[in-house]
């Protein structure tokens, strides 16, 4: 998971330590699936662009 991503949710991740790129949380405090639908929906964007970004260097 990129940082740039989890940046997205600060107010939906307080409260959840992490580092760089990941998310800490306990079995008994889990994320919430809204915020979890959210920052998987971000992410699969953001690698969508990426690809697309490395397909037009590779064909270029």
């Amino acid at each position: 998971m990129s940082q740039l991503v989890l940046s997205q949710f600060p107010e939906q991740l307080k409260g959840f330590g992490g580092g760089y790129g990941h998310i800490r949380f306990r079995p008994g405090r889990p994320l919430p699936s809204a915020t979890v639908t959210k920052i998987v929906r971000a992410w699969v964007a953001q690698n969508g662009a990426r690809a697309g970004r490395n397909r037009r260097l590779r064909s270029g």
